[in-house]
């Protein structure tokens, strides 16, 4: 339903519809997991134990294990590539 959509985010962001209507076409709406959440994840995970907001003692956990992509993939195989 793009049109209720763009009304959707227009409100929300307190914007014009037709300035919505005009970048909407630029944008991708589509689930998918792949390996850049869990790159991300990491990337964060470094920050932290960098900044000290976290104790450098504790391992990294392998953050793809967290993820449960079967009901995923159920509706779209090709949405999931994690490896």
């Amino acid at each position: 339903h793009p049109e209720q959509a763009k009304a959707l985010a227009a409100k929300r962001l307190k914007i014009p519809v037709l300035v919505v209507d005009k970048i909407f076409d630029d944008y991708r709406f589509r689930l998918s997991l792949n390996r850049s959440l869990p790159r991300t994840m990491e990337g964060q995970a470094r920050w932290a134990l960098r900044e000290g907001h976290v104790n450098v003692n504790l391992p990294q956990p392998n953050y793809t294990g967290f993820f449960y992509p079967a009901f995923l993939k159920t509706v779209d195989p090709g949405a999931v590539s994690l490896q």
